[in-house]
């Protein structure tokens, strides 16, 4: 262990001391190289899977030394309410931490609970000091998407017959059952450690690439990134999980109320003429799979547990909403602590894993207890108000940045629901880390418009 973190400590300074910037970029890679590695390695050691959070340690040190006069400030534009609440969660959790090592005796449920509590907010201060320009953004989303267009391609090798150690889900992995074909499911997650993680990184693709797609000016490069999402769409079906197509379809929506809300007259019969097109495409699409003329004939099985989401949406909801009521009749104060319903940590007899925690709502609830739930509404309330607030200002003069922002809001918020159900995917610090480097991204676009603005020629 002790010599794979040197050799990667020793790589991420030699490319920092030419480029500290660079960093963000060694971040991604390292989110999807640290998997495969794994993979191949004898008895697949589970410290591979932290690699990520070595090369963002050194990023993050380098980056801090480098711009030293950097204040948390410089994040909430020295707004009160939101300096308080950051204050309030940070020590609230450090708190959590504290309580889950003397209830439990074991530093690494508090550095678990740790890890995920503050990765997104770290790496949100950490986009914010790399992120000077518009072009930095769209740089890493572009190299984001470059790296899933290889998970893509090995999925599909995957699902040819390539039987490749690195195309096998950790521990061997699961099949799923499908109770439309009444059988089980061969799923692929090609490099990524588990097809939820997979289908996750898919659903964020396929996000990425539309917000891309409309934002682009080139026709050639809304062509690419308009087939990219509907790749990540289609390469999806063979993870098997369907809580992608529903992070997608949530992050649409949303977007397209904004967008509705925002737009003038012609704007809005537009998008309305855009919604009508793509139902019209969707039935046509499920039609011609009832009559077994796709062309992907092969994936017929796939394509019919991808059709089962919105009859089971339904029954996943109420199991959501059973959940949180379940957690409100008995959370306590100050919960169990934080790190103390994680995955990984079933071996602690100390620990009782309640079925309820598996959703989002019921995690939180069980680990932060009342008042970290109050403190952790407060501070999203906050937050999005802040948003609201610097949006506004921002679309006045540049509606492009504008409708960027509002489409980074529509991601975390699509991932906010899928969290709410299903809280598997989130307990991977590579995934809090994309999603606090999205959220400094949304708080760094008003400094990065003061720049444009003030760059430009009077």
């Amino acid at each position: 262990m002790l010599i794979t973190i040197a050799i990667v400590f020793f790589i991420v300074m030699t490319v920092l001391l030419v480029n500290w910037r660079w960093g963000i970029y060694l971040i991604i890679l390292a989110g999807f190289l640290q998997d495969p590695i794994r993979k191949i390695m004898p008895e697949q050691p589970v410290y591979f899977s932290v690699i990520v959070i070595v090369v963002f340690s050194i990023c993050l040190g380098l980056s801090v030394a480098v711009n030293n006069n950097w204040r948390i400030r410089h994040i909430t534009l020295e707004n009160p309410r939101l300096e308080f609440c950051l204050l309030m969660y940070i020590g609230y959790i450090l708190f959590s931490s504290v309580f889950s090592f003397f209830s439990y005796g074991n530093i690494m449920i508090a550095l678990l609970g740790i890890s995920i509590y503050f990765s997104p907010v770290l790496s949100a201060v950490y986009a914010n000091m790399v992120f000077d320009k518009y072009r930095h953004i769209n740089n890493f989303v572009t190299f984001y998407l470059v790296c899933i267009a290889v998970v893509i391609i090995s999925i599909w090798l995957s699902v040819f017959g390539y039987e490749l150690k690195i195309f096998e889900e950790i521990g061997g992995g699961i099949d799923i059952y499908e109770h439309s074909i009444r059988n089980y499911l061969q799923v692929h997650a090609g490099v990524v450690r588990t097809s939820e993680l997979a289908a996750w990184h898919l659903a964020s693709g396929a996000c990425f690439s539309l917000i891309l797609a409309i934002q682009s000016r080139r026709l050639f490069t809304k062509v690419i990134f308009t087939s990219l999402t509907v790749l990540c769409l289609l390469t999806g079906i063979f993870t098997g999980r369907r809580k992608m197509y529903a992070l997608f379809a949530i992050f649409c929506l949303t977007l397209l109320l904004i967008v509705v809300y925002e737009a003038k007259g012609k704007q809005k019969s537009f998008v309305l003429l855009a919604v009508c097109l793509l139902l019209v495409i969707a039935v046509s699409l499920y039609f011609t799979f009832q009559q077994k003329i796709l062309l992907l004939s092969f994936a017929s099985d796939y394509l019919s547990r991808v059709f089962t989401l919105l009859g089971d949406s339904f029954d996943r909801l109420i199991l959501t909403v059973n959940a949180f009521e379940y957690t409100l009749q008995r959370m306590s104060v100050i919960g169990t602590g934080i790190g103390s319903t994680g995955q990984g940590l079933v071996g602690y007899e100390e620990i009782v894993s309640n079925w309820n925690a598996e959703t989002g709502l019921g995690r939180l609830g069980n680990e932060l207890g009342l008042i970290g739930f109050i403190i952790l509404i407060a501070t999203a309330a906050v937050v999005s108000g802040h948003i609201v607030t610097t949006n506004r200002i921002i679309q006045e003069h540049d509606e492009r940045l504008s409708f960027f922002q509002r489409a980074l809001v529509a991601f975390l918020f699509a991932n906010a629901i899928n969290y709410f159900n299903a809280a598997q995917a989130y307990n991977d610090l590579f995934v809090l880390m994309i999603l606090g480097l999205i959220l400094g991204c949304i708080l760094d676009l008003p400094k990065i418009f003061y720049y444009s603005l003030s760059s430009r020629p009077i």
